[in-house]
């Protein structure tokens, strides 16, 4: 998972910030370093984090994690900063610590926990997605120098560009060997065949040991069209199981699963990075339904190749789904677990060995809960207006038909259409576009736009149901009455003129 992270560099007027997104199995050190970074230090005084906050419980007593010198010349802290990942201790959000650097300047650093979110694949982690203002010179706490200003954009480049370089060559030769692994692993898995005596009906679960995610498993190939292995990943996975079994899929929901494939195919249905992929590991393939294919399936982007947290996923999953299905030949009746469980397969954490198991079918929609992502001020520009606008509106917003790459080797994402119409006259009377990185707030954002534009507040607004929880933050100071509705007559013809013109 990403955690994503507010820094304010505190008693600085007017503030100075970054955003940024980080692997949950990070460090504190690695954080050190993102920070140092991030922030343009130079690493050379002290630092620590006190934990303010951890799992929504505030923390009374003092808490460190940083370093220990072996000669215990300095403080020693509670926790090692090289040891401690940051997922064990930002569990929820508003979960916070401060990070100090230079205690003699004492420049403090408050880090609070926004979102917790999917890895995005094909990007790049770290990630700063925001830079507010440049930072003081290092030593300067005390004298009257002013901080120079900068560009916003550039620096936000230039700190993007300084996070690629944490990359080392052995992370870049650990990608090869994980490739090298998986494509392996694919093999043995094709020469198994196990279609041969299981149904893609037959569900399994892999739990992975590093982000304690379900992994629910499909073989495919019993029909004889698609061979491979299908893997639903948690409970969006799952969500997506339940619909296809319920037949409620369609063209656009089938690109909202969050899988990953492995699937064996025709040379021709290889694009030129798979076939290169398999050409830089001297492997190559002859006949039909021969050649590994491996897709990455996230909401709202493009179906595309792997990223290494892919890679070491599928890896593991495989190695253990190749235990299942020689299992299943010898014995088909493991899976058939009592309804509501799954047959599963799980690291033991005293042994940290892998043990077959039988794990609940735990599937709770919940709503999400978003909270405000705009600024208090942005609110408070529209709460000031008098006037109600009296006609009722409806407002969604929802990816459109074709993906766009805004550069290359980057994944394709499929652009979110908004739109308001109002119910009186049927006219559409506000449309704007976002992509589905920081969605939530680009829509908040685009739904005080509106208010502004009519330059009253509406009464009541027809939503789909997802809509309600990223709207509720402002319509329930603006006293807005969010009506959930299955269908959005208007919008929903719009949006069908629309695809079909894109089309």
């Amino acid at each position: 998972m990403i955690l994503q992270f507010k820094v304010t560099l505190k008693g600085m007027k007017p503030p100075i910030w970054r955003r940024i997104q980080v692997h949950s199995n990070s460090t504190f050190h690695d954080l050190h370093q993102i920070l140092q970074i991030a922030f343009d230090w130079t690493d050379t005084h002290l630092h620590d984090f006190d934990l303010r906050k951890t799992n929504s419980v505030q923390i009374e007593l003092p808490l460190t994690i940083g370093i220990n010198d072996e000669e215990g010349l300095f403080a020693e802290n509670d926790y090692d900063e090289r040891i401690e990942k940051l997922q064990d201790w930002f569990v929820a959000e508003k979960d916070r610590c401060i990070y100090t650097y230079d205690f003699g300047d004492n420049w403090q650093h408050e880090i609070v926990l926004e979102k917790i979110l999917p890895v995005e694949p094909s990007v790049h982690y770290p990630r700063c997605l925001k830079v507010m203002r440049g930072t003081p010179n290092e030593d300067s706490r005390g004298s009257d120098e002013e901080i120079e200003p900068i560009n916003n954009e550039e620096e936000l480049e230039y700190i993007n560009e300084e996070f690629r370089h944490l990359s080392s060559e052995e992370e870049e030769n650990d990608d090869g060997a994980s490739w090298s692994k998986l494509l392996s692993l694919a093999e043995e898995f094709k020469q198994l065949q196990p279609w041969r005596w299981m149904d893609d009906n037959q569900l399994f679960a892999v739990i992975d040991p590093i982000e304690n995610d379900n992994m629910y498993c499909s073989v495919m190939g019993a029909g004889g069209m698609e061979y491979g292995l299908a893997v639903y990943i948690g409970m969006e996975g799952l969500e997506f199981i339940n619909k296809l079994y319920a037949d409620d899929i369609d063209e656009q929901t089938y690109l909202e699963q969050r899988s990953i494939f492995f699937s064996l195919s025709d040379r021709n249905e290889l694009d030129t990075a798979d076939y290169q992929l398999l050409k830089d590991h001297g492997r190559s393939y002859r006949g039909k339904k021969q050649w590994p294919l491996f897709r990455s399936f996230t909401p709202g982007y493009y179906p595309w190749q792997l990223d290494q947290e892919e890679v070491r996923i599928l890896s593991g999953v495989l190695e253990q789904a190749l235990v299942i299905c020689k299992s299943v030949l010898h014995d088909p009746s493991i899976l058939d677990a009592e309804p509501g469980y799954f047959f599963a397969r799980s690291i033991d954490l005293d042994t940290g060995d892998w043990e077959s198991c039988y794990i609940p079918e735990v599937y709770n929609k919940e709503t999400k809960d978003v909270p405000l992502l705009i600024s208090e001020l942005e609110l408070k520009s529209v709460s000031k207006l008098k006037e109600k606008y009296p006609v009722p509106l409806e407002f969604d917003a929802s990816p459109g038909p074709i993906p766009v790459q805004d550069q290359p080797r980057m994944r394709p994402y499929y652009p979110i259409f908004i739109f308001c119409a109002e119910k009186m006259h049927g006219l559409i009377i506000h449309h704007d576009t976002t992509g589905p990185t920081d969605a939530d707030e680009q829509i908040q954002r685009s739904f005080i736009h509106l208010i502004k534009n009519l330059g009253a507040i509406p009464k009541e607004i027809f939503i789909k149901e997802e809509m309600y929880p990223i709207l509720q933050p402002i319509a329930s100071t603006l006293n807005i009455d969010l009506i959930p509705s299955t269908r959005l007559p208007l919008l929903d013809e719009a949006r069908k003129e629309m695809n079909d013109l894109l089309r």
